[in-house]
């Protein structure tokens, strides 16, 4: 398990991410829904650590596929460790700097969520959702 774990918190830039996601990898979102709303990365699914965490990831999640983390800082351990504890041990690190990433970023938070789900990406990396609020793309 310490194994499993100290490869699961490898922390990784947005490009890894990415990389990874489109190798096929599933990228789980623990943070709570409505930060997800906010911003998120295309095609990244949330199961918040505070619900039923372990239930959905059984349910939702896929075991035989690498996991990617978004996590808040500091938070990454518990959801990696919670992960194994129901035999999802194949995570391969997680979004260095969490949510931080998107401060980076120019653009404002989502208002509208059907705006967010069509993906508008002006003024971030085109991984990230945070579209203008009032845009149409």
């Amino acid at each position: 398990m310490a194994q499993t774990l100290s490869r699961a918190l490898r922390p990784l830039g947005l490009d890894e991410v990415v990389r990874h996601q489109n190798a096929g990898a599933q990228v789980l979102d623990v943070r709570p829904p409505v930060d997800f709303a906010r911003h998120h990365l295309v095609g990244s699914v949330n199961i918040s650590l505070s619900g039923a965490y372990a239930t959905w990831a059984g349910t939702v999640l896929d075991q035989q596929q690498p996991i990617v983390l978004v996590a808040e800082p500091g938070q990454e351990e518990e959801a990696a460790m919670r992960l194994g504890r129901i035999g999802f041990d194949h995570v391969v690190g997680y979004l260095e700097g969490g949510a931080q990433v998107w401060r980076l970023c120019k653009a404002r938070p989502a208002t509208n969520q059907q705006a967010m789900m069509r993906g508008c990406k002006q003024n971030c990396p085109s991984a990230m959702r945070t579209p203008k609020p009032g845009s149409h793309c």
